[in-house]
């Protein structure tokens, strides 16, 4: 009796020890398979986590790509600015030089303006002075010529009506006649080259008049070309300006961009 109870009892242990580690092994394996889906969530979340850094690199790569593209681009620019800057400084010193050169020449024509307009004051005095003397050289020779004619209009009349004078008195009245007309030929002679030299007088003063037109023209000329120079000699020094500010604004965005970058 008591060896069935022993034995009984015994059963009864292992059987409470099998349930045991039955239990024990449920509880082994739930926390096994715990475990396995918590690793194949990290796995998963791992993954995830590999792909989604994949793409923030794939981007950062593409966003450095588009930096440095700008960067060039901006670069580029800034050196055709650069370029730009300096062939419109080149051109704005030839414009200095043609500028000089032409301030010369129109420095020089306005001293030969000035001694052509002095030279034609003192020749139109000149000119003025030698025409009242010769107008009044011409009006005294006139009235002299004109009483001349009257006198020896008398004369042959008085000649004429003298028929009954003698012959010696007709020859001499007849030469006295011949000696006037020669007198009165040599006058009209010298008022002949009077008018001559009244004619050439107005023909000098015409050609100077001409050539002093010819130079006002050439001087009005000159300073439209020496106006036309100055503007654009300002505007080349603002757009110098302007390339300059712009240059320097985009030094400072590529030096923003760079210190960005690192």
């Amino acid at each position: 009796m008591e060896a069935e109870d022993l034995k009984s009892h015994s059963n009864s242990i292992l059987m409470e020890i099998i349930v045991k580690e039955r239990e024990e092994k449920g509880n082994l394996q739930s926390r096994v398979e715990q475990l396995t889906g918590a690793l194949h969530q990290a796995q998963k979340e791992v993954e995830e986590l590999k792909q989604k850094v994949h793409l923030e690199n794939h981007a950062h790569e593409r966003e450095l790509g588009v930096v440095f593209d700008e960067s060039i681009s901006m670069r580029a620019e800034m050196d055709y600015q650069a370029t730009t800057m300096i062939l419109e400084n080149k051109r704005m010193k030839d414009q200095l030089a043609v500028y000089a050169v032409v301030e010369e020449q129109n420095k020089v024509l306005k001293e030969e303006i000035s001694k052509v307009y002095d030279e034609l004051k003192s020749s139109d005095l000149r000119h003025k002075e030698e025409m009242e003397n010769l107008k009044e050289s011409l009006v005294e020779h006139k009235i002299k010529l004109q009483k001349e004619f009257r006198q020896r209009l008398q004369d042959v009349t008085g000649q004429l009506s003298a028929e009954n004078a003698a012959s010696d008195d007709a020859r001499k009245n007849q030469n006295m006649g011949s000696n006037n007309i020669r007198e009165q030929e040599e006058r009209q002679q010298h008022m002949s080259v009077l008018i001559d030299r009244f004619e050439h007088l107005e023909l000098q003063h015409s050609k100077v008049k001409l050539e002093y037109g010819l130079a006002q023209q050439t001087l009005e000329f000159q300073t439209k070309e020496l106006l036309q120079v100055k503007r654009e000699l300002l505007e080349s020094r603002e757009r110098c300006a302007s390339l300059d500010q712009n240059l320097k604004d985009a030094k400072s965005e590529r030096f923003l961009l760079l210190r960005n970058l690192h």
